[in-house]
């Protein structure tokens, strides 16, 4: 039980010390589980994609998201294109992509749920 009350103090103080959200978090850590982007891309680039990765999240997030199918391909298609724009993952492994996209609609849904 100790070890894993100090390792979310750990996790929590490294989320501190990149100044990064709860949820920006989450998407730094979806990110991170591609080995070659945090070689790669380093905590910076990876921070900035995930703070992007929320406001696009916001941006497509709407009541109806998950009902209609072309809601959430607008989405997935924003986040994508995202993540192309950095150059995400630089192995090409479509397993990191899932994984974000997941993240992705897991926030839109506590977004949604909060309007």
């Amino acid at each position: 039980m100790f070890g894993l009350v100090n390792d979310i103090k750990e996790s929590d103080d490294f989320r501190t010390k990149l100044k990064l959200t709860e949820d920006e978090y989450a998407f730094y850590t979806a990110l991170a589980e591609n080995e070659s982007a945090v070689r790669e891309f380093g905590d910076d680039i990876l921070c900035q994609i995930s703070k992007r990765l929320i406001t696009v999240i916001k941006e497509n997030a709407t009541i109806d998201w998950k009902i209609k199918t072309n809601v959430r391909a607008k989405m997935r298609i924003a986040v994508k294109r995202l993540l192309t724009e950095f150059g995400y993952p630089p192995d090409k492994a479509e397993k990191s992509s899932y994984i974000v996209i997941e993240q992705a609609e897991t926030l839109a849904q506590f977004i949604d749920n909060e309007e």
